[in-house]
């Protein structure tokens, strides 16, 4: 399943001088950095990961905590948050983000804390990439202080703020030089982590000629042998061009008690696992034997996105933030666009083990051979009972198509946690839904459901997008079209009917709204029809002063999910009579994804009643598994 997580946090760099201010930070070009005394790939952070007691003294090395507030001044020696009390309360966890430490503070109301370290090495007018992994209690509760400038993030993951999230950014040292302090500020009430801490020189978030890949997302996994247990893998790279490696050797270390059953590389939607080969040796690790598995993976679209003058996934972004997460303008905006899935599998019934993992790539002429730092991780065994299928409820994994291909006893697995139906993005092999549903039928699923959209093709024709309030053309579609875009969703879903499939998945996330004539007389229909004794006026009038109209408002907001469902009735017309010329005796069934569509957030239920006769499902949308390679958290 997918997953989405959204981040707010800050963080605190600061010196002695004035710089750049946080609207000319936007204007910082893509740059690599020249070459310099101090090696260009390195960390600026001292002890980032927060991992290091060197006198065993349980005190982390480098950080500190916020003890006086002579820390807490920008540039000029003014005081910041000089309203707030210091909290004192700070512990360095014994839990981290894929590691086995992190910092924790907590702050209680009209108070602030944090961390602070020391980074050396600036240089003036520099541009610089930050970034840190955190958990924070709500938006705009952390920092950054950075050169002078103080920045909050609005990002977070408000669902589940206990979750781990990491935010970037690009920063401009101005005329700082040498040594700086830097340190992670949150205001209260609350608690606040923070782990990997992150300062390169330039513009990559993990500098250059380099890889890495990190467990998503915590220090533990679980393996079980009543299952197949999977654990997810994002990666980095970020190669000058011309240096980049022919391939890069993802690494994975088991011990003998766990076996790595299949595995799956992959982008969101691509697979590359058809590209990648598999090695297999013997190592050892403090005296006890490990089995190494190696995937090597070429270089090639799906692998490495080439962007002048780099070779990256690695969330580069032309001026302003280097974005973590996901993003529809750009292949440079993602961070880990690929993602690694391996599925173990033990026969142990009980007891923890330690696995090892790192990415390492060959050499050139132009620069030697490279590899990550060893990470380690603990994989604990845990028993998984058997759950019975509900018969009024849908469990519905989403399921990366590949993973149905490489993982086994996949239909035991699902059904032991209690699905009962299968999804999974709408796949490029038609046939291939075809084989998956009559796997899952035969399995006693209720079938493979692919995810489509009706206006997957409206982009290719004209006359769908729809018309504003001002009669341009606006970015969402019209509901009333039924031009050859239209005709084309409606081939799309033969084509299922033709391969055996008999459901699919509704995911369309866009704007609706459009004043064209037709949406505009069919709103009248609507309004005359729900409102009987009210007076009608014009969408193109109300909608100029919506206060002034709040029912008119409200319809108009709300009837665009009737007109969704219109259009679906439609093409369940034709479908239906295509199945009975083919002397098929079912029904063409639609389920759709509550998110961004029409059936949240309706106020007035009736609007939306052809909708409700034409999709069977509300599928929301949980997300607590997640397959993309957004390297986010």
């Amino acid at each position: 399943m997918k997953i989405y997580i959204f981040l707010l946090f800050s963080l605190i760099l600061f010196g002695c001088h004035t710089c750049e201010s946080k609207n000319e930070s936007n204007e910082i070009q893509f740059v690599a950095p020249v070459d310099f005394q101090w090696e260009i790939g390195d960390n600026l952070i001292t002890n980032s990961d927060f991992e290091e007691d060197a006198d065993k003294n349980t005190r982390v090395d480098e950080w500190h905590p916020l003890e006086n507030k002579e820390i807490l001044k920008d540039s000029e020696g003014k005081p910041l948050f000089s309203d707030l009390k210091l909290s004192l309360e700070h512990n360095w966890q014994t839990k981290g983000l894929g590691s086995k430490r992190s910092l924790w503070f907590t702050v209680s109301k009209g108070e602030v804390g944090g961390w602070f370290t020391t980074v050396n090495n600036i240089r003036p007018n520099t541009t610089y990439s930050i970034s840190i992994w955190c958990k924070q209690p709500r938006k705009e509760a952390m920092h950054i202080l950075v050169f002078g400038n103080l920045y909050t993030l609005n990002d977070m993951f408000e669902e589940q703020p206990d979750h781990w999230v990491r935010t970037s950014m690009l920063l401009y040292s101005g005329p700082y030089v040498g040594t700086s302090k830097l340190a992670v500020i949150g205001e209260g009430p609350g608690e606040f982590w923070m782990d990997h801490v992150e300062l390169y020189e330039g513009t990559s978030g993990i500098g250059y000629n380099r890889a890495r890949m990190a467990l998503y997302y915590y220090y533990d996994v679980e393996i079980s042998p009543d299952m197949i247990s999977p654990i997810s893998f994002g990666y980095e790279h970020l190669f000058r061009t011309g240096q980049e490696p022919g391939y890069l050797e993802f690494v994975l270390d088991l011990p003998l008690q766990v076996d790595g059953a299949g595995y799956t590389v992959a982008n969101p939607w691509s697979d590359c696992t058809d590209i990648s080969t598999l090695k297999k040796e013997t190592v050892e690790h403090h005296g006890k034997t490990y089995d190494r598995y190696i995937i090597e993976m070429p270089f090639r679209d799906q692998g490495g996105y080439r962007y002048q003058p780099f070779t990256f996934p690695v969330g580069h972004r032309v001026g302003g933030l280097i974005r973590d997460g996901w993003s529809w303008s750009a292949v440079g905006n993602y961070s880990g666009l690929t993602s690694l899935k391996w599925f173990l599998r033990t026969k142990e019934n009980d007891g923890n083990y330690t696995g090892y993992y790192f990415v390492r790539w060959p050499g050139s002429w132009k620069r030697p051979a490279g590899q990550q730092e060893m990470k380690t991780f603990r994989m604990n065994v845990v028993r998984v009972p058997q759950v019975p299928s509900p018969k009024r409820f849908i469990i519905m994994p989403d399921v990366l198509a590949q993973e149905f291909k490489v993982r086994p006893n996949w239909t035991k697995d699902f059904r032991r946690i209690g699905a009962n139906r299968l999804s999974g993005h709408e796949p490029k092999d038609v046939s291939f839904a075809r084989n998956l549903s009559k796997a899952a039928e035969k399995a006693g699923f209720e079938g493979f459901s692919p995810w489509t959209w009706l206006t997957k093709d409206y982009d290719k024709y004209p006359g769908a997008h729809g018309i504003g309030l001002d009669g341009k053309k606006l970015k969402s579609w019209c509901l009333s079209y039924r031009g050859s875009g239209f005709k084309a969703f409606v081939k799309r879903i033969k084509r299922y009917v033709k391969q055996g499939v008999y459901r699919v998945n509704l995911n369309d996330e866009v704007s609706w709204e459009c004043f064209c004539h037709k949406c505009q007389a069919r709103f009248k229909e609507y309004f005359t029809r729900i409102y009987s004794n009210d007076e009608y006026v014009d969408p193109i009038q109300f909608e100029r002063t919506p206060d002034d109209y709040p029912k008119h408002h409200q319809l108009w907001k709300d009837y665009f999910g009737g007109m969704y469902g219109e259009a679906i009735i439609d093409v369940k017309k034709e479908v239906d009579a295509y199945m009975r010329t083919k002397g098929i005796n079912k029904e063409f069934r639609f389920s759709a994804s509550s998110h961004g569509l029409f059936m949240t957030q309706i106020k007035i239920p009736a609007a939306i009643e052809p909708a409700t006769r034409v999709i069977e499902d509300e599928l929301t949308q949980p997300y607590i598994y997640h397959y993309t390679g957004a390297y986010k958290g």
